[in-house]
C-alpha cells in the first residue's frame, strides 16, 4: 500500500482477511477491512469501501470500547473520501473527527490537515490552505516520515496551484516529484508532474510545460501497466482526478 500499487495490495489483504476469519481474530479482521476500505476509496471504489467502513465501525461499537485505535483511521478514510468526490463539508467533518480521536500530534491529524488544507483551497481560502500545509510539512519532517513529508509536500502544491500561487505549486510539486520517483510511487508521481506542468504554464514557459506534461504522461502509462487498465479507469473516475485529465 505504501508503494501505492492498490490492486495488488488490495489482493494481499483480501488473502489476509480470509485467514483472520478461519482464525477469528477479530482485531486483525478489522484491521484489514479497514485498509482494504482505505484502498477502495482510492481506487474510486466508494460504495464497496463505505460497506466495508460500517461494518468496521459496527464491530468496534459491538465490542464495547475495544479496537478503539482503529476510530481514527476509519475517520480519516471517510475524510479523505469525501474529499475525493468533493464533499466538502462532509470532508472537513470526518478530518476533524480523526484529529480528535487521534490526537492533535498523530500522524493521522498530520494526514487529516492534509484534507482541511485542500478543502481551504477549494474554498477560495488559499493562503489559509498553505499555512496549514507549511504546518503539516514541519509536522511530518519532525516525525520523521519519509511518506508524510511527500504527501505534504504534495497537497502543499495542489493548494498553492488551486490558490494561483503557481512559483509554490512548482517548488513543492518538484520536491514531491523527486521523493515520489525515488520511492517509485508513481500515483502520486504523475500527479506531482501534472502540478508542475500547470504551474510551469501558469509562469509563462509552455515548452516547458508541455515536457513536464509528457513526463506526466509516461509516469501514468507506467502506472496503467502496474495496475491494469480496469483499475486505472475506475481510480480517473474520481472527481478529484478528472481534473487532471482536463
Amino acid at each position: 500500500m505504501d508503494q501505492e500499487k492498490l490492486p495488488a495490495a488490495l489482493e494481499q489483504y483480501g488473502n489476509a482477511l480470509k485467514l483472520y476469519e478461519s482464525d477469528g481474530n477479530k482485531f486483525r479482521i478489522a484491521f484489514s477491512k479497514a485498509n482494504q476500505a482505505k484502498i477502495l476509496a482510492r481506487l474510486g471504489r466508494y460504495d464497496e469501501a463505505r460497506q466495508l467502513l460500517d461494518q468496521v465501525f459496527s464491530t468496534i461499537n459491538e465490542s464495547k470500547g475495544n479496537f478503539l485505535q482503529l476510530v481514527p483511521e476509519l475517520h480519516l478514510v471517510k475524510a479523505e473520501m469525501y474529499l475525493s468526490k468533493n464533499d466538502l463539508a462532509q470532508a472537513t467533518a470526518s478530518a476533524n473527527e480523526a484529529i480528535k480521536a487521534g490526537g492533535v500530534k498523530s500522524e493521522v491529524a498530520i494526514q487529516a490537515q492534509y484534507v482541511l488544507a485542500l478543502v481551504k483551497a477549494a474554498s477560495g481560502a488559499g493562503k489559509d490552505a498553505l499555512k496549514i500545509c507549511d504546518e503539516a510539512i514541519k509536522a511530518a519532517l519532525d516525525a520523521g516520515d519519509f511518506n508524510l513529508h511527500s504527501r505534504a509536500l504534495l497537497v502543499g502544491a495542489e493548494a498553492a496551484l488551486k490558490g494561483n500561487d503557481a512559483q509554490t505549486a512548482l517548488s513543492f510539486a518538484s520536491q514531491a516529484q523527486e521523493k515520489f520517483a525515488r520511492g517509485e510511487q508513481l500515483e502520486s508521481e504523475w500527479r506531482a508532474w501534472h502540478i508542475a506542468s500547470r504551474a510551469t504554464r501558469q509562469l509563462g514557459d509552455t515548452n516547458k510545460a508541455e515536457e513536464l506534461l509528457r513526463n506526466a504522461q509516461n509516469a501514468r502509462s507506467k502506472l496503467e501497466q502496474q495496475w491494469g487498465a480496469d483499475a486505472l479507469k475506475q481510480y480517473a473516475s474520481r472527481p478529484d482526478i478528472q481534473v487532471y485529465y482536463q
